[in-house]
């Protein structure tokens, strides 16, 4: 084991591994490669056993480590593995949407562990554009739902409530993390930021004028998985705006849409992979539909496409708006 790359992963994961050496009285090596969060309650040790505890916890994970690279990773990502960092912060201190990006996209999704109901809410906040999509909605015993809109709208973070990672990791998280890319930061918050009554008040303080009328309060007040979502996210973006985004401080208010699941189509990733709908399968540069059709001019209208591609409307209505929306763009050039 190369002694540098000890070091600095020491380093990297001290607080953690100071945790756990300090919930065990005994000195001996785990014997399993369980979750750090699931050592037995702490009993405080301190001086040369507490070090040589962390240094012997150290080089058990950093060998698990390079066994078994996919599993520890999942253990040791973000906050899904300080526990000591969320106690002092009701988020991780981890804040990815500070920095530069093509398209900053928190997504925070709240669910209720071991209910077998399986009822979502979901909150996706586009601090590029100012825009906000809530849903809530039953899904699968495989979240397909969910997994359709990670894919819909690529966030860059992820924020689930800490019961999916405590006592035990829940199937949701599991399924999260085997469907984002490695660079998708996944963070949790404390239970009590999920709450309906601050969520509700929260869109009704963001939501703009010219969308009131589209977004009724009192046709969302029953949506509480929503809502809890929504209340996670925007104490979230709070939080981080006080650390000076320009991004986010350029919002004042949000164009906040509730989306239904029953208008649109479902369409999984394995077809939208193998029908090319927005990536060529053996070329990423070369032609899928979305390339194809895509003369837009705009990022708005790029994103627009997209989603339209991935989720296309079945309500014959909403259809037929939009066929007549495109004619009267057609018949009027000024308008364009």
């Amino acid at each position: 084991m190369s002694e540098s790359n000890l070091s600095s992963f020491i380093s990297t994961n001290y607080f953690n591994l100071r945790s756990a050496a300090n919930s065990s009285n005994s000195i001996s090596k785990p014997s399993t490669k369980k979750s750090i969060r699931n050592q037995k309650s702490p009993t405080n040790i301190s001086g040369w056993a507490l070090k040589k505890k962390t240094l012997q916890i150290a080089e058990t994970t950093w060998e698990n480590n390079e066994k078994d690279s996919t599993h520890s990773h999942y253990l040791m990502t973000g906050s899904m593995a300080s526990r000591t960092a969320t106690s002092l912060s009701r988020y991780s201190t981890n804040a990815s949407l500070l920095g530069p990006s093509i398209d900053c996209v928190l997504c925070c999704i709240y669910e209720v562990p071991r209910d077998i109901s399986t009822r979502i809410g979901l909150c996706i906040i586009n601090c590029n554009t100012g825009q906000m999509y809530l849903s809530d909605f039953m899904d699968s015993q495989i979240y397909i739902r969910v997994v359709h809109k990670l894919q819909i709208y690529q966030p860059t973070e992820i924020l689930i409530p800490s019961s999916s990672l405590a006592p035990t990791v829940s199937k949701l998280a599991t399924m999260i993390k085997f469907n984002v890319a490695e660079t998708v930061k996944i963070e949790e918050g404390s239970r009590k930021c999920f709450n309906s009554q601050d969520g509700l008040a929260a869109i009704t303080k963001y939501l703009m004028d010219d969308t009131k009328k589209d977004l009724k309060i009192e046709e969302i007040i029953d949506k509480t998985f929503a809502l809890c979502a929504a209340s996670a996210a925007i104490s979230y973006m709070e939080e981080i705006i006080s650390k000076s985004s320009r991004n986010l401080n350029a919002f004042r208010k949000l164009r906040i849409q509730f989306e239904g699941t029953e208008n649109t189509m479902l369409i999984d990733s394995k077809t939208v992979r193998g029908l090319e709908l927005v990536e060529n399968k053996l070329d990423k540069n070369g032609i899928s539909l979305w390339k194809f059709l895509d003369t837009t001019s705009t990022k708005m209208g790029q994103r627009s496409l997209r989603n339209s591609i991935l989720q296309p409307l079945t309500d014959r209505g909403s259809i037929e708006m939009r066929l007549e929306a495109l004619e009267e763009l057609k018949a009027n050039d000024d308008l364009l």
